[in-house]
């Protein structure tokens, strides 16, 4: 049996699982239901149609990895075709720079560009990546490897220009996965701006005020685009209140205001290509799915940077601002291995045998 890619080589948390399972079976399409038991074991066995599992929680196993070459703090993450990217924060001597790497962890390089502080990273659908610098008030492009491609804005109030000076939060920038349009926080001017790929500005939303497509001073302060096309945005309800997250669509109309009472507010936001949502701080956390219900939350604090990967693990930057953490998404007696469809309800496509000691069903997709 081979883990997926991604396992291969993460060290021992997957070593230390699989240790106590036997050798996975596979199931066939054509089998049909049934439930065996053998020395010990429960045997499960999929139907024509995929096995489907309720969403149990996440999990984190203390899985965590660092940059080999530097030891600046870590703060804003986004992934992409081409692996995990990390944005530094200035300390000591060291530039700023975007640190690249596998899903596993593996390191595999440093972007040769600096940054004087950087507000938040995002990728797109073709594996380019974005960097929001404040230092510069500009967006800078560079793809998959690091080679820069282009850049616009500068500081100021005009269509394209940001004030973002005095910004210290670390999910600033978002791009669609549906049409890769850029979508930029900008709180001095208290408005969202779009982009296209090119830089070329595309319309903007938000005004100072208290009505509910507008922002309260110094915000919006974090921002993210699920596949649905729903763009939301970390701001306060009113004027004394905590923030949370108004919800506009693709062209920023207004559509509700989710979850106006976390106890703490939420600094960091992210969402996964299966509509979930995440909102974080450094004392509170929660996810939500398309209906804005909880579904549950990481069993770590965000203190800043989260992204989600297609299979919807959650890698973030906690109070251990040097790693980076990974939490896994579980369901119930299960960890899914597959990239879900749906929540609360995702594929399962394979299944191995499970001891009677109720320890967990490792998951994997066909033919793995």
């Amino acid at each position: 049996m081979k883990l997926p890619q991604s396992f291969s080589t993460i060290g021992p948390f997957a070593r230390s699982r699989l240790s106590a399972l036997p050798r996975p079976i596979r199931t066939l399409a054509s089998a049909p239901t049934r439930l065996l038991s053998a020395l010990g074991f429960l045997i499960f066995a999929a139907t024509g149609s995929a096995q489907t599992m309720p969403q149990d929680n996440w999990r984190y196993d203390g899985l965590q990895f660092s940059s080999p070459v530097t030891t600046n703090q870590l703060r804003s993450i986004a992934i992409g075709s081409g692996g995990v990217y990390v944005g530094e924060v200035f300390s000591g001597s060291n530039p700023n720079r975007v640190l690249q790497f596998t899903e596993a962890g593996v390191f595999i390089r440093r972007f040769t560009d600096t940054f004087g502080y950087i507000l938040g990273l995002a990728c797109d659908a073709a594996g380019n990546v974005y960097v929001l610098d404040r230092t510069s008030s500009n967006v800078k492009m560079y793809d998959a490897s690091g080679n820069f491609i282009r850049q616009w804005g500068s500081a100021g109030s005009a269509d394209g220009q940001f004030s973002i000076a005095t910004a210290t939060d670390n999910t600033m920038i978002a791009v669609s996965g549906k049409t890769g349009e850029i979508f930029v926080c900008d709180p001095g001017n208290t408005r969202v701006q779009v982009f296209n790929s090119s830089g070329a500005f595309l319309r903007k939303w938000g005004q100072l005020g208290s009505l509910p497509g507008q922002f309260y001073a110094n915000t919006p302060i974090g921002i993210t685009v699920t596949d649905s096309s729903r763009v939301c945005v970390l701001s306060n309800y009113s004027q004394s209140s905590q923030y949370g997250m108004k919800v506009f669509d693709a062209n920023g109309i207004y559509a509700t205001y989710a979850d106006p009472t976390f106890p703490y507010a939420p600094t960091t936001i992210a969402s996964s290509k299966d509509g979930l949502v995440f909102a974080g701080s450094t004392s509170s956390r929660n996810i939500v799915d398309p209906r804005f219900a909880s579904v549950g939350s990481p069993p770590f604090n965000v203190y800043y940077g989260a992204a989600f990967t297609d299979k919807g693990y959650i890698f973030a930057i906690t109070s251990q601002s040097t790693k980076v953490s990974i939490a896994y998404r579980e369901y119930t007696n299960a960890i899914n291995f597959t990239a879900p469809t749906a929540i609360p309800h995702p594929q399962i496509l394979g299944s191995v045998l499970k001891p009677r000691t109720g320890s967990k069903i490792q998951l994997y997709p066909l033919g793995v």
